[in-house]
Order: structure tokens, then sequence, then C-alpha cells
């Protein structure tokens, strides 16, 4: 009885660290909807896979300090024209830049990569604008 009450006490704190930790992920993962699922899980990134038809086929968190750092959502190619759009009404074209663009308003760096696969990458970093 000891030796499992001991095993527990070691893993008890294991276990709410994890749940504490995917807990903080997902309050900083707005865009997350019931139509994902999580594929992924480690400290420092999340990989979800989105059911849904309109959205995102993946979307990847790397995190650091347990903060969001950057996302990147995956797309099919049909998508890009779209956000391009979107990009170039809300936000600032990045001079010097192709496929960068800068939210001040938000301070978010976007940027589209273009991936193998009929796919593209949209890019979500926090800007450092003074």
């Amino acid at each position: 009885m000891k030796k499992i009450i001991t095993l527990l006490l070691i893993c008890l704190p294991i276990t709410l660290f994890a749940q504490e930790l995917i807990g903080k992920k997902k309050k900083y993962i707005s865009s997350i909807k019931q139509s994902s699922s999580l594929i992924v899980d480690l400290p420092e990134m999340s990989i979800w896979s989105n059911q849904a038809e309109a959205g995102s086929l993946f979307l990847i968190c790397y995190f650091r300090d347990e903060k969001c750092e950057k996302t990147v959502s995956i797309y099919p190619n049909e998508k890009l024209k779209q956000w391009e759009k979107i990009l170039n009404t809300n936000c600032a074209k990045v001079k010097g830049e192709e496929l960068v663009w800068l939210d001040q308003r938000r301070q978010l760096l976007f940027k589209v990569v273009p991936c193998e696969n009929q796919t593209f990458a949209l890019e979500s970093t926090k800007a450092n604008v003074q």
C-alpha cells in the first residue's frame, strides 16, 4: 500500500503539469475549433488537424515559455488568392519582402510560404514593432 501511495505522489505532479500545460496551450489558441483534433502535442509544439471544409488543413503552434510564439496554418493553394486579398486589405505590405505583411494594430507579422503537395503555409509571428 505504501508503494502505491508513493507511486501516486510521484506521478500526480507530472500528470497535473501536463494537464495544466495543455490547458494553457488551448487558452492561447483561439482558432482551434471543435472540428479540429490534436495530432502531436509536445511542450514546444502542437499540431492540429482541421476537418472543417473552409478552414486550414493543419494548424501548427510553436510555444516558448508556455506562450504561443508562432502559428503556421497549412491551406490548399486554392485559398492563396483569398488570403492575399485579406492581408492586402487589413495589413501593410513589408517593403522589400515578397509575400510578407505587417498588422500594426495586433503587431503580427504574416508570411506566406509556398509548400509541396498543392499547399501553402501562412505563418503568423509577433512583430517587434515599437
